[in-house]
């Protein structure tokens, strides 16, 4: 049998980061602290802002489909990244693996 994978699940709106990414509007904070802890995330999961917090999204085919202020459930997962200034060796940061638009701007 094969272990699951933790996942880490962002909710909310998304507002344009640039020309190409955009900023989820993070509506399940509390969750997705939550998760983000749990998975071992030795990144920070307010890098890309809080208050609300944002995570962003980058992969151009999931971009693409995007508009300021669709609403979006986006799916990340831990992975294991080399790290030279960490004590060993690696660090837990996270990627993401699934985009779905919950609802359309202006729906």
């Amino acid at each position: 049998m094969t272990a699951v994978k933790s996942r880490i699940t962002a909710r909310g709106k998304v507002e344009r980061m640039g020309s190409n990414q955009f900023n989820v509007l993070v509506e399940n904070g509390e969750r997705y602290r939550a998760e983000f802890k749990q998975a071992g995330c030795g990144t920070s999961e307010t890098w890309a802002g809080e208050n609300p917090l944002r995570v962003t999204i980058s992969r151009k085919k999931w971009v693409s489909q995007l508009h300021p202020g669709d609403e979006v459930e986006y799916v990340l997962e831990p992975v294991r990244r080399k790290d030279k200034n960490s004590p060993t060796g690696f660090k837990v940061g996270t990627r993401g693996v699934s985009m779905t638009i919950v609802s359309r701007a202006g729906q």
